[in-house]
């Protein structure tokens, strides 16, 4: 199913991808827009497929507010990511804290051997030729939406190259962009990125994206509005960090977002999510996770 969260993530994968127009003059010239962003798009990576060797710690708190900004109620959740089983699987959560209280030895093991039973089925069906020829195709299909949706991206939005900034101890070029006037998206993501304007910062000497801010400058309908829109103003913020020396993988996200759910449920919420403890993945990854901070 689609989501909020989904659209904007979409945007944040997408806003290094536009060629951007000639730079104001400042004192040190920026780089050359056309050999700039050849080299950004050669980086270009979902998070997906650069976290695909790793095994992390995700920290996700969801805030639900009232109408005047006050806090409703809030949940804490902590657990381990794992790969998925296959090349077009979703990560594994491995739940460790739910509602910031340690999920209990005897759950955990319970969905360990879920997992168990998961892995040996698709093992399985790796010794299967027709069960591998439909993931085969599935696999391209995903693909051809997931380029489909960026070309289309490609063609909405308007990105300026605006200034150089010091961004954790890395010099940064940074965008802003914006939707293009009288230009129609032809698929989901296009139209998604349409809803949204933001800045992002861009490494300068190794072309990855570090940061991107967006903020939504019309409302966005989900579903026809019948599964959810999110209201105009709402904000989300992404950044990456360096791991392992030279990747960067997601630091932390952040979401201040209303709208509606259903058609007539309102939603206000404010959260984060924090990816820490990157390790190789192998089998016998692990790791002891404490409780969060309050």
């Amino acid at each position: 199913m689609v989501t909020m969260r989904g659209c904007v993530r979409f945007v944040i994968t997408c806003a290094a991808l536009f060629l951007p127009q000639p730079a104001w003059p400042q004192e040190r010239p920026l780089p050359d827009p056309a050999t700039f962003f050849a080299k950004v798009r050669e980086r270009l990576q979902p998070d997906e497929a650069r976290q695909s060797a790793y095994v992390y710690t995700e920290t996700a708190r969801r805030t639900l507010l009232d109408g005047r900004g006050r806090t409703r109620s809030e949940v804490v959740r902590v657990s381990e990511s794992y790969p998925g089983l296959g090349p077009i699987a979703r990560r594994w959560d491995r739940p460790i804290v739910r509602d910031g209280k340690r999920v209990s030895e005897a759950e955990i093991k319970k969905l360990d051997a879920e997992r168990y039973k998961e892995a040996e089925k698709y093992a399985r069906d790796l010794k299967n030729p027709a069960k591998v020829r439909e993931m085969a195709r599935e696999r391209d299909r995903e693909y051809v939406e997931a380029k489909a949706a960026v070309d289309d991206a490609l063609n909405v939005l308007t990105v300026t190259m605006v200034r150089r900034e010091s961004l954790q101890n890395v010099d940064a070029i940074v965008l802003t962009f914006t939707p293009r006037a009288n230009v129609s998206a032809r698929t989901r993501g296009g139209r998604a990125v349409q809803a949204f304007s933001g800045t992002a910062w861009v490494g300068e000497a190794d072309h990855e994206l570090m940061k991107v801010e967006v903020e939504a400058i019309k409302p966005l309908r989900i579903g026809l509005g019948l599964v959810a829109s999110l209201s105009k103003g709402s904000k989300a913020s992404f950044e990456r960090r360096r791991v392992d020396g030279d990747e960067w993988l997601p630091a932390r996200a952040t979401y201040d977002i209303a709208g509606r759910l259903l058609l007539f449920k309102g939603l206000r919420e404010r959260s984060s999510i924090e990816y820490t403890d990157y390790r190789k993945f192998g089998v016998d990854t692990s790791a002891v996770v404490s409780l969060p901070p309050q």
